[in-house]
């Protein structure tokens, strides 16, 4: 049994590890990443990896004229049955997303649920402009991320 779940380990870390999403979104990994949408709110982002370099964890916060109003706490791995890279996304301490991540055409898909109710579905996407800005959209909303050293 043990050698079974040896090998079947190995074989996750090398399908995350090669997938075309998660090597993408693994360019988020380092510094820290902010956003000024209005002149009163401030959007932070740090990304680093997990477990072996198998996750990406995501720390994060929203404020409006200084007082945080969000904290967000992310992961990213992967998702054996699906063959996708997987996101579990905290907004505070009483919303949960769930999803799936897929690189299409350069983009960043997302594809995701509220834990709590499966019926509230959403998409978003993202992509990597250049090594040190991104850019987010869910609906007609887009957010460009900038890296911070």
């Amino acid at each position: 049994m043990i050698p079974v779940l040896i090998s079947a380990f190995f074989f996750q870390r090398a399908a995350i590890l090669s997938d075309p999403t998660y090597q993408e979104l693994s360019k988020l990994v380092g510094g820290n990443w902010t956003s000024h949408p209005d002149a009163d709110t401030l959007i932070r982002q740090h990304f680093e990896f997990g477990v072996e370099g198998k996750v990406i964890r995501g720390t994060g916060s929203v404020e409006v004229k200084g007082k945080t109003v969000m904290y967000i706490h992310s992961n990213l791995g992967w998702d054996p049955i699906a063959k996708k890279v997987t996101y579990v996304d905290f907004h505070n301490h009483d919303t949960i997303y769930m999803g799936h991540i897929v690189l299409k055409n350069g983009w960043l898909e997302y594809d995701f649920n509220e834990f709590a109710d499966p019926k509230k579905h959403y998409e978003a996407k993202s992509r990597i402009v250049d090594a040190n800005h991104y850019e987010f959209t869910v609906g007609k909303e887009v957010l460009t991320m900038e890296r911070m050293k």
